[in-house]
């Protein structure tokens, strides 16, 4: 999921793809996609301003 999210944030035209559900990762259950494209799309959030945080 990690990488996943790095991909996505590095490559813009993924990143729409994915937001308009053009892109499925594999390994990652759709349930997982649906939630990742949430968060992602809370308008609260400014959109160029991510943060990934990492659980030890």
């Amino acid at each position: 999921m990690k990488e996943m999210i790095q991909t996505l944030l590095k490559d813009r035209i993924l990143m729409d793809q994915f937001m308009r559900n053009g892109v499925q990762f594999e390994g990652v259950s759709k349930v997982q996609q649906r939630a990742l494209r949430a968060v992602l799309s809370n308008p609260r959030q400014p959109k160029d301003n991510y943060f990934f945080g990492g659980w030890i």
